[in-house]
């Protein structure tokens, strides 16, 4: 229950304010419990951080799995993956980016976990191609990571719009058809998924 709350409070406070503008009395206090309890469950901040990350990508991870069983589709799968991942990113704070540099062990673990999830999305992108929802094209895995690179470099206010522009433009009719029973669903499969728009 502790350990929980300080977690909470810890991933809060360093999204929000970046990682070294938090020390262990601000996580404290947000967390509601003494420095001294805080020092018991963590040995310092960087263990902290790993912690905080660690359960985030199990909250992401059992995101993305609600979102596969709940899709009726790749197109709706690849759809809802990518709010879940553009949703964090977007949490987080340019000062958390910056910060990361000083925690290369926690910036390279968040490097191969963003990268899972790309690749899982070129996976859904691929699926969707052969399913006929997009249109096809000789280098389709190529396509597919040129979409999703440019989709993640995206300002994350403009992603969610972005998706849906750039994915109905490579549709075939099939897809738009999908896309458009997809947009009806859309608002109630994320919050089915935990996550607001």
């Amino acid at each position: 229950m502790i350990r929980n709350q300080i977690i909470q409070a810890a991933y809060s406070l360093f999204t929000q304010k970046g990682i070294d503008s938090v020390d262990i009395k601000q996580v404290a206090t947000v967390a509601g419990v003494s420095v001294e309890d805080l020092k018991a469950e963590f040995d310092g901040k960087l263990r902290l951080l790993e912690e905080c990350l660690k359960q985030k990508v199990s909250v992401i991870e059992t995101a993305i799995s609600t979102a596969q069983s709940i899709s009726q589709s790749a197109l709706e799968t690849l759809i809802l993956v990518m709010y879940v991942s553009f949703k964090e990113k977007s949490a987080l704070c340019n000062a958390f980016d910056k910060d990361l540099n000083r925690y290369p062990s926690i910036r390279k673990q968040l490097a191969i976990f963003n990268m899972k999830i790309q690749n899982r999305c070129v996976d859904y992108f691929t699926k969707c191609i052969k399913d006929g929802y997009f249109v096809p094209n000789e280098n389709q895995e190529r396509m597919a990571m040129i979409y999703m690179e440019e989709i993640c470099n995206l300002a994350a206010k403009y992603q969610h719009a972005m998706i849906q522009t750039l994915i109905k433009g490579i549709c075939t009719p099939k897809g738009l058809n999908e896309a458009a029973r997809i947009q009806t669903v859309l608002e109630m499969n994320i919050n089915k998924i935990g996550i607001t728009k």
